[in-house]
Order: C-alpha cells, then structure tokens, then sequence
C-alpha cells in the first residue's frame, strides 16, 4: 500500500517558491530514496494548477526510480483531474517494466466504466484506453491480468476490446499467457470481439496450431463477415492453404455490401495466389455501387498479369462516372498488362 502524505521540508519548499501548507493533491514523502531532483516534482505534484501537477507527472517518466514510480501510482489513485491522470499513465508505461508494480492499479483503471469517453479518437483517448496502452507497455507481466479483462463478460464490449488490442501489441508475450484465452474469445457472443481477435490470431501466435483449428471454425460462423476475416487470417496463418480462396469467393455472391467489399479486398490481397477469382470479380465492375467497383477494380490489379481475362472490361471502366474508379483501373491495367524485364 502507497501512502500520500505530505512531509516537505522548509528548506525544500523555499527552493521551489511554494507555500509550506499542504497543497489539494498530496503525493510526496513517497517510499523510496531520497533525491533532490525528485523532491523538486514532487512538490510540484501538489501545485493548484493541473497543468502543473501533469508537467510533473511527465518529469517523472525521465527520471525514473522507484520513488518516482511509486509518486506517479499515488497521482493516479488520489488526483481529480483528468489530464493529471493521464500523464501519470502515459508516464508508468513510459518506464515500462519498472512500473510493473503499477500493473493492479491500471488494471483497475482499465476496468472503470466511468471513464469511459463516447467521443475516443486516435488523438483524445479516454483513461481506460490510456491504462492499456500503458499495460501494454510495461510488457508481458500485462498478459495474464489483460487477458482476464479482456475474457470478463461482465465488462463493456470496448473495455474488453481495449484489453485486446493491448495484448496484441505486448513485445513477446508467453504463448501459454495468451494463446487459450484468444483461442476461447474466436467463439466469444460478442461479435466485435470475435472479429479482433480473428483479426489478430495469425501475428500473435504464428506458430500455433490452435489457432488454425480456430481459423477454420470461424469460417462456419453465423456473420458472414467474420467469416470473410477467417478466410484472410487463414491465409496469413498458413499461406499455402486451398480453402481461402473458395471461402471468398462463395462469398462474393453475400447479399451485404459490406461483405462483398471486404471479400473483394482480401481477394486482392492474396494477390496472384486469388487468381482463380478473376472470373468472380468481373461482375463487380457492373455494381451500382461506386466503392464494390473500386475494390473489384483494385483486386484484379493486384491479382496481376494472372488476370489478363479483366483486361478488355477494365478498359472500359476508364470511362466510369467515378474519377477514383478511373484512376484505379489505369492503374491496375498497368499492374496486368505489365511486361517483364
């Protein structure tokens, strides 16, 4: 247990030009050596101004010490303030494995729904996305206590994806801390969830044989678009496989849209290997839809010169009513017809 109390000395307080009364957030006196530098964030760790206290919270990260990480665990837990935290985080997984003793506290955080912000970006996150970047950070001590969250029905959807995606980005996790656990999440209820972890199975756990197994079940699932996502990661997994290909295919013919695109784009991602789709792919240069054409005109280019039979209709899509559909068909024209050095 950490304890927050506020012991700062005179002398110190009249180097740093701060009064000696205790400030709203108390976070020195913190168990660990004595230094001066760290004194000095210390106290400014107790400023009135948050945009004080998080400057502080981020000079720690550059000094380092257990003090300093047993500061940042105390600014986490006791400030108000949303930014103060969020540079407390940012600076725990700045240290990476030296912060592992703050592991339960940002697995708390983590796991609290009322941090959660219906307006996260890639540029302003809330706490909870933060404290799993930070896990994720710190290493592979993170693994067993995400996967926990991640596997935790009771949790929201996005805290358990959060707790997904920073399994995945774990430098060399054990493959026993997280191979079961994936593996049990391809048959999760949670959709969104099944399509993560589909998504990620191939580069997570590239030599596992379970995860084929998991790979090949996801193609009987009841969304039709995971199974489109199983037939792409079963081919990353294991790119000599024969199934792929007539998965996605099959596929072609889904009456979503959104399937139909996605099947189109990791036609083409297989690159010559999907050649036997070309005669499926024609039809979709006929779609009302600007974005199926688009992709089927992109699949055939990078199917390459394996698709000379697209050549005459892809001449024809130089004169589509879309300028993205005319650039893309030049281009793929140029991918085909292309002669060999």
């Amino acid at each position: 247990m950490f304890f927050c109390i506020v012991i700062l000395p005179l002398a110190l307080a009249s180097v740093a030009g701060h009064a000696t009364g205790p400030g709203p957030h108390s976070v020195s006196a913190i168990p660990g050596e004595p230094d001066e530098i760290v004194a000095l964030i210390l106290d400014r760790l107790k400023h009135k101004d948050p945009a004080k206290r998080a400057e502080a919270a981020r000079d720690l990260s550059s000094v380092g010490g257990e003090r300093a990480i047993n500061a940042l665990i105390c600014t986490l837990r006791s400030d108000d303030d949303i930014g103060v935290r969020t540079a407390a985080i940012r600076s725990l997984g700045g240290l990476k494995e030296a912060s592992k003793k703050a592991i339960p506290l940002l697995v708390e955080v983590l796991r609290d729904e009322s941090t959660l912000s219906p307006f996260r970006s890639f540029q302003s996150k809330d706490l909870n996305a933060e404290a799993a970047q930070a896990l994720s950070e710190i290493g592979p001590e993170s693994a067993v206590p995400l996967m926990q969250v991640a596997r935790d029905k009771k949790c929201k959807s996005v805290i358990r994806l959060q707790a997904v995606d920073a399994i995945w980005f774990l430098e060399e996790p054990k493959p026993e801390a997280i191979e079961p656990g994936l593996i049990a999440l391809t048959t999760d209820q949670d959709e969104d969830l099944r399509m993560r972890v589909i998504e990620i199975l191939p580069a997570a756990l590239p030599k596992s044989h379970a995860v084929k197994r998991a790979l090949l079940a996801s193609l009987a699932d009841e969304s039709h678009y995971i199974q489109v996502l199983g037939a792409a990661a079963l081919f990353q997994h294991d790119p000599e496989n024969v199934i792929s290909v007539p998965v996605l295919i099959h596929l072609l013919k889904d009456q979503d849209d959104h399937v139909r695109w996605r099947a189109l784009t990791e036609l083409g991602s297989l690159g010559a290997k999907a050649k036997s789709a070309v005669k499926d792919i024609l039809p979709h240069l006929r779609s009302n839809d600007e974005w199926l054409r688009m992709a089927a005109v992109r699949a055939l280019g990078r199917i390459g010169p394996d698709a000379q039979e697209a050549v005459p209709q892809l001449r024809v899509m130089l004169k589509d009513t879309s300028g993205n559909v005319r650039s893309f068909a030049q281009e793929s024209l140029d991918k085909i017809t292309k002669k060999p050095k």
